[in-house]
Parts: structure tokens; sequence; C-alpha cells
């Protein structure tokens, strides 16, 4: 009996396990085992429209909502999983949302002129998580916190710290604090912050989903 050489048995071993894979990955439901993922961390996906191809899905007009809360509405939002972790893209009107998420840990977001998120008229930056923290700079305007109006907000991130400024009614505030993020469930990460200005303070303690706010 010929034998099969050992290069030529891996070459067959190999191009049987890529056709396998991707015989899965064309049978496997996307849609649904996102939905199941994020379900579980309490987020919903309700698009009009659900797309899937061989490496990722996307969603048209898709509403996005927080322990059934409202968070954003996007005209178009697509998952592609990449050969060192997953993409995401995202539109509504002129605003863009870019995402990687690797399979090491890591977390980019890049923002630019979004406005289809909820209590928030325009959010832009540039957002990086690690093993060391999150690093980068944002900046909102027409952000709501309990009953505070805040014209606008410029943040950068230093690991577990930030510092930056506020403005609103005419006020410039500056200062920073610490936060501690939890992946799990965002809405429970907890913040310190004390900004101070010429004629007061603005103090911002707790969760992010229900934060003490107290203009002195």
């Amino acid at each position: 009996m010929k034998r099969i050489p050992i290069s030529k048995a891996l070459i067959l071993i190999l191009s049987f396990l890529v056709l396998l894979s991707i015989f899965l990955l064309s049978a496997l439901p996307k849609s649904l085992l996102l939905d199941r993922f994020l379900t579980k961390r309490g987020i919903s996906l309700i698009p009009e429209k659900v797309e899937e191809d061989l490496l990722g899905v996307s969603f048209r007009n898709v509403k996005i909502f927080v322990r059934n809360d409202p968070l954003a509405m996007f005209d178009i939002l697509e998952l592609k999983l990449r050969p060192i972790g997953l993409s995401l893209s995202a539109r509504c009107g002129e605003g863009s949302l870019e995402g990687h998420f690797s399979f090491w840990g890591s977390i980019s977001l890049r923002m630019r002129s979004l406005r289809c998120l909820e209590s928030v008229d325009l959010l832009e930056g540039d957002l990086m998580l690690g093993g060391e923290g999150l690093f980068g700079r944002v900046s909102v305007q027409g952000l709501g916190l309990r009953g505070f109006r805040v014209d606008k907000l410029n943040l950068d991130f230093k690991g577990s710290r930030f510092e930056g400024a506020v403005e609103s009614g005419g006020m410039r505030l500056e200062g920073g604090g610490t936060f501690r993020l939890r992946l799990d469930r965002l809405e429970d990460s907890e913040v310190n912050a004390l900004f101070k200005g010429k004629i007061g303070s603005l103090s911002i303690k707790g969760r992010l989903k229900s934060p003490s706010v107290q203009m002195r």
C-alpha cells in the first residue's frame, strides 16, 4: 500500500479543517448567537432587517436598548470576524462608529459626529481599552446629567483616571477624577469626579446609571 507523505497528509488535514470551518461558519445563525450573547448582558437589538454572510452579520435601521432603556439607533450596524478579532462598523446620518475587539482582550473605538445617541447631542473621540485601563479622548455636546445640562464636555482618559473640562450655562469648570469600569454591566461602572471653576464646582459620584450630581 502506497504511503502518503507527512507533508501531504498535513495539507489534506488543514484543507479539511478549513472547509469544515467555512461550512460551520456559513451554517451558524450569527444573529441568533449574537442576540443570546447580548441579552445575557442586558443589551437588545431591534432591527428592521438582518443580513448574514460567511464572516459577519449586518443590521439595518437597528434600535439598541440597555436594560430596556433606549441607547441609540443606527442606519446600519455591521459585525465582521477578522483574523485577530471582531470589527464593528456603524452609521447614522453623517456620523460613524468604528470598533475592533481583539481576541487578546483589547478594545478600540473611533467615534465621529455621532448624533444618534439618547441624551447626547453629539459624540466624538478615540478610545482604547486594554489591560492597563482606558486611554484616549472624548468630546460630548448636549449631555443631560440628572437635571443638570452640560453644553460641552471634554475628557482625557489615562488608565483609571481622567481629566478635562465642563462647559454649562456660560461657566467653564476644570478637573477630573477616577472611574472603575465593569464591562459586563457598563451602567454599573463607578465614577468619582470633581470639576471646579471661578464661581462654583460640579461633583459627580456613583454608578453611571444613577450618579449623584451636585452643583455648588
